[in-house]
């Protein structure tokens, strides 16, 4: 339900939402992320078994007010996107090999699909932006996660250990980390996940 709006050299720009109209574009945006990380470790399996270097992606995906439409001249015209929040997406995707994660998105898709599970990454300012973005990474929707019942305040914020709030980003977290999960639960960042 994507409009695959730019290819860029090895780099693909999705967008939902335009041209046609999609209630769940932030939802449609984390589930493509996701199948294609899923896919990726399918192709490393087998790129292992012929002796091939694993290939891998980073996903940047953020929801925003954009500029839709045929834009340029009269030498070439596209159809594509422009506008702050296409800007911070691409910012998202260059921070996955800083932090060792396949998927990063912002805090305004996780507020339009607020029954995944996300892992609190950091806090961080990005380029051309004067206000500190979170960064999130979104892991699995509600009903492919089990949770240990370890109970919070639901709208608390759960903070990374590893991050450096306010400062430039951290090396990639690896210790087990605390998410963001509907309803208040706890999330372990090891924990099973149903596929």
């Amino acid at each position: 339900r994507g409009t695959i709006g730019r290819c860029m050299g090895d780099a693909v720009m999705a967008v939902w939402g335009a041209p046609l109209p999609e209630q769940q574009h932030a939802r449609r945006a984390l589930q493509a992320a996701l199948e294609m990380v899923g896919c990726m470790r399918r192709l490393a399996d087998e790129f292992r078994a012929r002796g091939l270097p694993e290939l891998r992606i980073g996903v940047g995906i953020n929801t925003g007010v954009m500029s839709v439409g045929n834009m340029g001249s009269q030498f070439r015209m596209a159809y594509t996107v422009l506008g702050d929040a296409v800007n911070l997406g691409s910012r998202l995707e260059g921070l996955t090999k800083q932090y060792g994660v396949s998927v990063i998105c912002g805090d305004s898709t996780r507020r339009l699909v607020d029954d995944w599970a996300y892992r609190d990454l950091d806090r961080v300012r990005v380029k051309g932006r004067d206000a500190p973005t979170s960064l999130l990474e979104p892991l699995a929707e509600h009903r492919f996660y089990r949770v240990t019942p370890q109970l919070f305040h639901p709208h608390q914020a759960i903070p990374n250990p590893n991050a450096r709030r306010g400062r430039e980003p951290c090396a990639a977290p690896r210790a087990p980390l605390s998410c963001r999960t509907p309803g208040g639960l706890r999330l372990m960042r090891d924990c099973d996940f149903l596929e």
